[in-house]
């Protein structure tokens, strides 16, 4: 006698016993076909399927490659003072205009693209990698350890970023 627990040779009944998948999904055809699933396809798949995630990304992926090569292909220099120029409309010299003092915006811009996109990478690597380690440690030891870095956590998260940062400026400014 089989019980309703025992589990079925064949994956996509299982799947669709689960209602996680209908015969036709392509996730079905590939059980199917045996080729086997991951994590990171599944939700590679997912998220081609996401219209305004690809979008966001392909907006991304341009702004990072322009802020890249946008000084080695655009070669106007971000120094350069003209006063004639100031406050200049877009034109085919200044595309993106001039600012109060006649640099070229967009040079600017494609300058300080680099330093935006080095902090924000910078931010990103010390996030990561401080709540892997406090997530670790909590995770082995567990009980008190685990209780005692949560609270620490919450007292973190719970500091409005504006007042951090004047302390930070007030803390680190030259003397």
């Amino acid at each position: 006698m089989k019980s309703d627990t025992a589990r079925s040779a064949d994956p996509v009944a299982v799947l669709q016993r689960r209602r996680a998948l209908s015969p036709q999904s392509p996730a079905a055809e590939l059980v199917r076909k045996g080729r086997h699933r991951s994590l990171w396809g599944d939700a590679l798949t997912r998220f081609r399927q996401h219209r305004l995630a690809t979008a966001g990304v392909a907006v991304f992926a341009i702004l990072v490659i322009a802020t890249l090569l946008g000084p080695v292909v655009y070669r106007v220099s971000t120094e350069d003072v003209d006063f004639a120029a100031s406050m200049a409309p877009p034109s085919a010299l200044h595309f993106f205009g001039t600012d109060d003092l006649g640099h070229d915006v967009l040079a600017r811009i494609l300058w300080g693209g680099r330093i935006s996109i080095a902090v924000g990478v910078a931010a990103m690597v010390i996030s990561i990698t401080l709540g892997t380690l406090v997530g670790a440690v909590a995770g082995f030891f567990g009980r008190a350890i685990d209780v005692a870095l949560m609270r620490i956590t919450d007292v973190f998260l719970s500091i409005p970023t504006l007042p951090l940062l004047l302390l930070i400026i007030y803390l680190f400014r030259d003397s």
